[in-house]
């Protein structure tokens, strides 16, 4: 359903070149990653890190998609630097979920 949610989305964010369509369109392709994992993760990746993680990627969207034009850059490289931080513990945790499950 969730990969559905986020082809459409993606779709008619394309197609009427909404912003909103596309933010809907990733957090869709979010959910499905969370669902995949749900179920996998097991002891390498907690679920509640999972959602810590959801949380500041939805965080960062939000605020990548409410930046003005006099700030954007700056906005920009904070959330790069500071999502790129966050996200390594949970790079690590799936790269090691690809390595037992290839």
């Amino acid at each position: 359903m969730e990969v559905v949610n986020a082809a459409i989305a993606v779709l008619n964010g394309w197609k009427n070149s909404s912003v909103d369509e596309r933010f809907r369109a990733v957090i869709c392709a979010l959910e499905v990653d969370m669902v995949w994992v749900e179920e996998t993760a097991g002891e390498v990746t907690a679920w509640e890190r999972l959602t810590t993680q959801f949380q500041q990627q939805v965080r960062d969207l939000e605020e990548l998609r409410s930046v003005d034009l006099v700030t954007a850059v700056h906005t920009y490289k904070t959330v790069t630097y500071r999502s790129e931080r966050e996200g390594m513990p949970y790079l690590n945790g799936m790269e090691e979920l690809m390595k037992r499950s290839g």
